[in-house]
């Protein structure tokens, strides 16, 4: 499948065999794909795809590394594709497709299922696709008529993962802004939400009724990414208690790379501040389930062939007994 105008990035770290079932699936790509190691050792087996432009930065801290990478990227689009989940192609395609067609989307999604490697491979919703639903309804009933405030109350009233949606570079890499201007905005508790914030404040964030995304979920093996400094005990509430009432660097961010002017920004940010505050419990996730799983029937079986090709691959390759 060629997509010209977008790059695949697959960051990996101490789990190489995964990419064992990862790049097999990504050999029908035809565009950049770029593995991102930090690795202690390189991996052995790179040689056997000379499509992919392999990185070996050794012990590199996530959010330099994606950071760096993403820097790079010669392409309009960008996608993260952790090393052990799958980014479908046909869902890739779609949000491409739409994105090019939409120039004021900065960000498009889609379905993100679950997968469980255990006896077999179980597709699940969890938490993090549960509210997509709702947002691929917004995508076709009111792309024209959101103001940048109703948008973002309700992308996270209705919160989703969009970590590993199709993004524009810039809103890829504008969210970095934000960790340079305030260390106090713990990147690994709230990084997935200062995404959405700063990508949202560029753009439109659409959502497709297709499968975008499988993430894996293997209970025996988790990635070391994060270093220990970088996974303090710290929650989301707490981040959130060190904004200013102003909104401090949220609101700035706004009136730059928006327009909103400071009142309407502050709104903006504080409403934002009050919402991680406020957290999410489980049975606000539920409430968009059924929903999603209605429209998901409809886009899982137009999807099945891609589907079942990654899932062939992932009971193909199970990792290694954890030491």
């Amino acid at each position: 499948m060629k997509i010209d105008d977008l790059t695949i990035i697959v960051p990996v770290h101490e789990r190489q065999w995964t990419l064992a079932r990862a790049l097999p699936y990504l050999a029908d790509f035809e565009g950049p794909v770029i593995v991102a190691d930090s690795s202690r050792t390189a991996y052995a087996d790179a040689h056997k795809y000379p499509w992919i432009d392999y990185r070996h930065t050794p012990g590199m801290v996530y959010y330099p590394k994606m950071r760096s990478t993403f820097e790079t990227v010669q392409t309009k689009f960008l996608v993260d594709v952790p090393d052990d989940d799958f980014t479908l192609l046909s869902g890739l395609k779609a949000c491409c497709d739409y994105m090019r067609a939409h120039p004021d989307v900065a960000g498009c999604g889609g379905h993100i299922l679950r997968f469980v490697t255990e006896e077999d491979v179980e597709l699940t919703l969890d938490h993090t696709g549960c509210h997509v639903g709702t947002h691929i309804v917004a995508t076709e009933t009111q792309a024209d008529s959101e103001s940048l405030p109703q948008r973002i109350d309700r992308l996270f009233d209705n919160v989703v993962a969009l970590t590993h949606a199709v993004l524009r570079k810039d809103a890829a890499l504008l969210p970095y802004t934000l960790l340079d201007q305030d260390s106090e905005l713990q990147p690994v508790r709230i990084f997935g939400q200062l995404v959405m914030f700063g990508a949202a404040a560029l753009g439109r964030i659409a959502h497709l009724n297709v499968v975008l995304m499988l993430r894996g979920l293997d209970r025996l093996w988790t990635t070391a990414h994060f270093p220990k400094q970088m996974q303090k005990q710290v929650t989301v509430e707490q981040i959130a208690e060190r904004v200013p009432a102003d909104g401090g660097v949220l609101t700035r961010y706004l009136m730059t790379h928006s327009g909103l002017d400071q009142t309407t920004a502050t709104e903006v940010a504080t409403r934002f501040v009050a919402r991680l505050k406020q957290g999410y419990p489980q049975a606000q996730f539920e409430r968009g389930r059924p929903l999603t799983l209605r429209l998901l029937e409809k886009a899982m079986a137009s999807q099945q062939d891609d589907i079942n090709r990654a899932l062939g691959l992932i009971r193909g390759c199970r990792g290694p007994a954890p030491a």
